[in-house]
Order: structure tokens, then sequence, then C-alpha cells
């Protein structure tokens, strides 16, 4: 098996300032913005996920002060509602059923070879399913969470996932951006 390195920072910075530096001026000046509004979702105070607004924006969920999952909402408080309520199904809170679906594989529950990538209705088949979403939907409820408003649903979009890398929560922690 290949092993793959990561490259030094001052590599990929250039890197970076290389395709920022072919970039149109109008994404450009979007990713300003993108850079601008993460570093005030970075050092906005923690919030209790009760505590939310009713605003569009991207929020970051925080367990012990590491950040777990980046999300995005047309409106926070109601997607908190959905990440958190008991009869929220795994389409509905899907930071949850990632939290089960890591439960269970712990657990040594593995998807059959036969199935190309990992589907989340695959694991909700799970006898034990309910048992670990539940808790999980619980632990979600202990955590705190911190957001910034964010209107334009492209600008949402390229900060969850500016975030998501930034954060470290794709390969750490419960986000991936996979095609369905």
């Amino acid at each position: 098996m290949r092993q793959i390195r990561t490259p030094p920072l001052f590599v990929v910075r250039w890197c970076i300032l290389s395709i920022i530096g072919s970039m149109s001026d109008l994404f450009h000046e979007r990713l300003r913005h993108i850079e601008a509004k993460f570093c005030e979702l970075k050092t906005s105070a923690p919030c209790d996920i009760t505590d939310t607004p009713k605003t569009a924006g991207v929020y970051v969920f925080y367990e012990n002060g590491k950040p777990l999952y980046v999300g995005k909402s047309d409106n926070i408080a109601k997607r908190m509602g959905n990440h958190r309520r008991p009869s929220s199904r795994h389409n509905q809170a899907t930071f949850a059923a990632r939290i089960a679906e890591d439960e269970l594989e712990k657990k040594g529950y593995k998807l059959k070879k036969y199935i190309p990538t990992k589907s989340l209705e695959h694991y909700t088949k799970h006898p034990q399913f309910d048992e670990v979403f539940n808790a999980a939907k619980e632990r979600i409820k202990k955590m705190t969470i911190c957001w910034v408003e964010e209107k334009e649903s492209t600008n949402q979009t390229i900060l969850e996932i500016y975030a998501a890398v930034t954060l470290g929560t794709i390969e750490k922690g419960y986000n991936n951006f996979e095609n369905h």
C-alpha cells in the first residue's frame, strides 16, 4: 500500500497562492469574504445548542473544545432541533447518524464488501441502530456550537467546506462531502 505524505505547509501555501493568483477576481473576492466569515466563526463565543438564532448561517459542533462537525442551514435554530429531537430520522439528524455509524463500527459492524460506498441507510437496518442513534442525539444535546450568520447559500456551502477542511472535521470528525 502506497503511503501518502502530507506536504510541508510552505508547499501547501504556495499551491494555494498559485491557484488564487489564477482565479477570477469575482471568485477571489468571494474567498476573501469566506475567510473573514471563517475568522468570525472561529472567534465567536460558544453557546448552548438550545440558544441559537433563527438565521441562516454556518455552525460548528464542539465537544470538550474539539470541533466535530460543521453544518449549514437557512434556520440554525430549527436545524439544531433536527439534530437533537428524539423523533428526528437519520436523514434529518445526519450528525447523530454519523456518530451512530461510528459507534456501530467500533462494535465490529462493518459494511459488506459489495456495498460500494458507506450508506447511512444501510446502518439504519442494524438492530442496534435506534439505540446508538438516540444515544448520539442525547450526546449532541450536551455539545456547544459556534455559529456565524451567512445568508447567501453559495457562500454557506463554500464556508461549510472551508471550515470542515480547516478545522479537520473531515479527517477527524463527522463531515463528509461524498456524492449521493
